[in-house]
């Protein structure tokens, strides 16, 4: 019976640790990739996709958000809200890639060679949203910090979405 409850035990300490430490290991993965300019490996970790998705409705949001509570139902501000939702579309896809994500992280600056030693996650911090969903706490030049929040994918973390700190459209 001891040998059950011993094995329990450590099975829990383990998956513990699996828990704790991956999303961890996943980060540092993203940031040796970006040094690195390893497209292939940003490709592996994040999920491009799903991001893309998270972003646009990001940005429609808080569009929509500053839209004036009189002008919400005019016919033209609807047109302008489709035409301004197709180029969001448009303009997320092309920028949301791995060199677009690295300058995300980097508080919007693009990187150049001197760069290469830099730990994009040194001061990250971590909140363990559900059993399946982890939020990474970026330090960059803004006031407000950005957020990776990764999730997991069978036994891998994954990038799915990027909280930005947008301007007031206003």
């Amino acid at each position: 019976m001891k040998k059950i409850i011993v094995f329990i035990v450590i099975l829990l300490v383990l998956v513990g640790g699996f828990w704790v430490v991956t999303p961890r290991m996943t980060v540092s993965s993203i940031n040796k990739a970006i040094v690195e300019n390893d497209d292939k490996r940003l490709e592996e970790l994040i999920d491009f996709n799903q991001l893309r998705q998270n972003i646009k409705a990001q940005i429609v949001s808080a569009m929509d958000d500053n839209l004036p509570k009189g002008k919400r139902k005019n016919a033209l501000v609807d047109i302008a809200a489709k035409f301004t939702a197709s180029a969001v579309d448009n303009i997320v896809d092309s920028v949301i890639t791995p060199k677009g994500l690295a300058a995300f992280i980097d508080g919007r600056k693009y990187l150049s060679g001197k760069e290469k030693d830099k730990d994009y996650f040194k001061n990250a911090s971590y909140s363990y949203n559900s059993y399946n969903s982890v939020t990474v706490w970026i330090e960059n030049d803004n006031p407000e910090r950005s957020r990776l929040v990764l999730q997991l994918s069978g036994i891998s973390w994954k990038v799915v979405d990027i909280k930005i700190p947008l301007p007031d459209l206003k």
